[in-house]
């Protein structure tokens, strides 16, 4: 079993499955954070963690659309049959804030904090330097800084 400080309990597939994300996903967006933020323009990060009830999708790539638009009984064959209609709430009110104030409801990503939502069930959080050091492993492997 390989662990990580933040996936203490992870599989060798857990931690590819991560290092895939970062690389496709993360990196890219976690730099666009920086850029915005470095520009003086407020940013906010987010990561929708909650998995899927159906079996190997876990958190996958658009798995938060249908929270975001309050559509989970539309959705099943993606979320499962047991979405958390709370943690809808929570996704939609941000999303609809952030479309009308450009404000989702958590501090913003600064260089100088780099604070990312979380979305989770039974409960969500940020978390600054959200495993900044799987992220800084992943550049430094690719010679980028």
């Amino acid at each position: 079993m390989l662990a990580t400080k933040e996936m203490p309990d992870a599989s060798a597939t857990d931690l590819f499955n991560v290092i895939i994300t970062d690389a496709a996903f993360r990196d890219d967006t976690m730099r666009i954070a920086e850029s915005v933020a470095a520009a003086g323009r407020a940013a906010h990060v987010y990561e929708f963690g909650w998995k899927s009830g159906i079996d190997g999708l876990g958190a996958c790539h658009v798995l938060e659309v249908p929270f975001v638009f309050d559509r989970l009984a539309a959705a099943h064959t993606l979320t499962g049959p047991n979405a958390p209609q709370a943690l809808a709430d929570e996704v939609h009110r941000a999303w609809v804030d952030f479309a009308a104030h450009g404000d989702p409801g958590w501090e913003r990503y600064t260089p100088g904090r780099r604070a990312v939502r979380i979305f989770y069930s039974p409960a969500s959080a940020v978390q600054v330097d959200w495993r900044a050091d799987e992220l800084t492993a992943l550049r430094n492997s690719r010679g980028s800084h």
